[in-house]
């Protein structure tokens, strides 16, 4: 009975080692440096902005060849601008009048989701905000100044 189990033993060792293939990968990892929105590609940076104001890339999603990357960008009033950049290309999502920031992003079909804060257009707490296709839904309308987003995932129904 010992034999058989080395022998199981030793051939599943071997079956792991011969198939632990590491497959080559493409790793995306969004951030900043400075005053600089950046995004790493295999470690080599990619600049989002240009440094002229504090800005900040909190995520990124690849779908096909598009790389997308949610963050903000501070205006020359000091107010951080919600800001999706699709393959280098800036969007703003809000009109920079206010506070907010994008921090997930999260493409499903022809579908992009932003999920973020931002304050109230009266001026009022913030709070937090989905944005697909760069429209913003406000996710509640109770509780601002204590609840924020900050990750978004979507799954198909079928």
């Amino acid at each position: 009975m010992k034999k058989v189990i080395f022998l199981a033993l030793l051939l599943l060792s071997s079956w792991q080692v011969s198939v632990a293939v590491t497959p080559s990968v493409d790793v995306y990892v969004a951030g900043y440096n400075g005053n600089f929105a950046k995004l790493w590609i295999n470690g080599i940076p990619q600049y989002l902005t240009d440094g002229t104001y504090c800005a900040r890339a909190n995520c990124v999603f690849v779908s096909g060849n598009d790389v997308y990357v949610a963050g903000y960008e501070e205006n020359s009033q000091g107010k951080l601008v919600a800001t999706l950049w699709k393959n280098g290309n800036g969007q703003r999502l809000t009109n920079g009048k206010e506070w907010a920031e994008a921090n997930s992003v999260f493409v499903s079909g022809n579908d992009v989701y932003v999920a973020g804060n931002k304050r109230y257009e009266d001026g009022g707490d913030y709070g937090p905000v989905l944005w697909k296709n760069a429209v913003a839904q406000n996710l509640t309308d109770d509780g601002w100044g204590s609840a924020g987003a900050y990750s978004v995932f979507v799954v198909p129904r079928k």
